[in-house]
């Protein structure tokens, strides 16, 4: 949600619980279109044609697959693009408004709860940069591999 943080656990597990739904999801929509092609061609093979006209031959059939191969190989990608999109944009950065000013009514939350202590001459995160980013990193990985 675009107006909540999260601990960098917290998110990894409403990710990877997210994700598997809708991987779930996509491959059932997958097999449903797979299904309705092989019944479609079904339909059209098993018609009845008069006999001067020629039925469908394996090389139509076989575009026929092909082509809806092709849009669901589409529609994956254009969802694994959306999904990147997504998280990039949220971690970006957050300048806009005018001349670069952030404006408040439109600010979301920061995406992570992050703790900084000022112990002069240092400085403290928690989490730290690197657990924040390997947390990114697991987000889009868990992102791609619902696409395999």
């Amino acid at each position: 949600p675009e107006h909540s943080s999260f601990t960098v656990a917290d998110f990894v597990n409403m990710q990877q619980n997210h994700i598997v739904a809708r991987s779930r999801l996509l491959q059932g929509k997958n097999t449903e279109i797979e299904h309705a092609v092989e019944d479609l061609i079904q339909k059209v093979i098993s018609y009845q044609l008069e006999a001067p006209i020629e039925t469908v031959s394996e090389e139509d059939i076989t575009k026929l697959r092909r082509h809806y191969n092709h849009f669901m190989y589409q529609a994956l990608l254009h969802s694994a693009k959306n999904s990147m999109n997504s998280l990039k944009k949220r971690i970006g950065s957050r300048s806009g408004g005018i001349n670069g000013a952030a404006t408040i009514l439109n600010a979301s939350k920061p995406f992570f709860e992050v703790d900084v202590q000022l112990m002069p001459p240092r400085v403290s995160l928690s989490p730290s940069l690197d657990e924040i980013q390997e947390c990114i990193n697991q987000s889009a990985q868990a992102i791609l591999s619902c696409y395999k």
